[in-house]
């Protein structure tokens, strides 16, 4: 199945990566259709009073208005290059979250990442003082859903820190380094234009970190994001006479069980995740990551991806 065909049956076959790729997408062409049409009109100050709804405003009086906000943001994006660079980096990073654990929990760490971004960008306004001059603007509001992916990315890494992406198609760099790369870059740049922006990035990636750990401790952060997604869902299933059986929902085949850390014989099982075994030896971590190099990190089986994942906890 091609990628085409994976996002217009991504509801279809519960694949959490289309779905969230899809719904920015779709989210996306509105909006850009919208700004043409509102600009044909001579109406662009319409459409930003009508998008600004989506985004997570800076100042603290008008989030109180559209609290919602600090979740829409992350589905929205100002232009193309925008939800181009974004999608292409999750579209990578999503595939390895999902393949460990599971949709479910993929569609949880997205929500949670981004409600962190959010909250980052709005403490780094108020709480610094030479960024509240910049409050008195209503246009001053974050989207992207960059804090999401920097979450999705960190989480990445920390599952298979070793696994190796050809940069630009060209260059091989170990997944942890990358994405160590990101995170420190945004750290940087909270000292550019774009301060939000980046504290928001940043706000995401310890989440991404905070979420995984938890979750080796058995603690799944976004359970209760999937509550209120299967609440709805089989509320529409009612609606529409649909089957009981929402989307969201592990296959038994993806499901992945977590539980705290347990001993196995005389071995210490410290994955965190049950059904692991000891610790693969270098060799064969050498050998998928070779394998990884040449025919990518699809190409995995299920028990190579859950020896890399063993690995990462040394």
């Amino acid at each position: 199945m091609n990628f085409w065909d994976e996002l217009k049956n991504a509801f279809k076959y519960n694949n959490a990566v289309m779905q969230l790729l899809a719904i920015n997408l779709i989210v996306f062409l509105v909006e850009m259709t919208c700004k043409v049409f509102f600009f044909i009109a001579n109406s662009d100050a319409l459409y930003l009073l009508i998008t600004n709804q989506l985004r997570t405003p800076a100042n603290l009086n008008y989030l109180m208005y559209r609290p919602w906000s600090v979740f829409t943001y992350a589905f929205t994006h100002t232009g193309f290059f925008h939800i181009l660079f974004n999608m292409l980096f999750f579209y990578f990073v999503g595939q390895i979250v999902k393949e460990f654990l599971g949709n479910k929990r993929l569609i949880g760490l997205y929500v949670m990442a981004g409600l962190m971004g959010a909250l980052a960008f709005v403490a780094v306004y108020n709480l610094v003082p030479r960024l509240s001059v910049y409050l008195s603007s209503p246009n001053l509001a974050l989207s992207g859903a960059s804090g999401s992916v920097y979450g999705v990315a960190v989480a990445a890494a920390m599952l298979t820190p070793n696994a190796v992406i050809m940069l630009f198609g060209v260059f091989p760099i170990r997944l942890k380094f990358l994405v160590g790369a990101m995170v420190l870059l945004s750290f940087f740049e909270m000292a550019s234009a774009n301060t939000g922006g980046n504290t928001a990035h940043l706000g995401g990636a310890l989440m991404g970190f905070i979420f995984v750990s938890e979750l080796r401790k058995g603690r799944d952060w976004g359970m209760w994001v999937n509550k209120i997604i299967d609440f709805f869902v089989n509320i529409y299933n009612k609606i529409f006479n649909r089957p009981s059986q929402p989307k969201f929902t592990y296959t038994k085949n993806e499901k992945v069980k977590v539980k705290p850390a347990v001993r196995v014989g005389n071995n210490h099982n410290d994955t965190g995740f049950e059904g692991a075994s000891a610790l693969p030896n270098q060799s064969e971590i050498d050998k998928i990551l070779d394998k990884i190099s040449e025919k990518g990190y699809e190409s995995l089986s299920k028990e190579e991806k859950q020896r890399l994942f063993d690995a990462s906890k040394r």
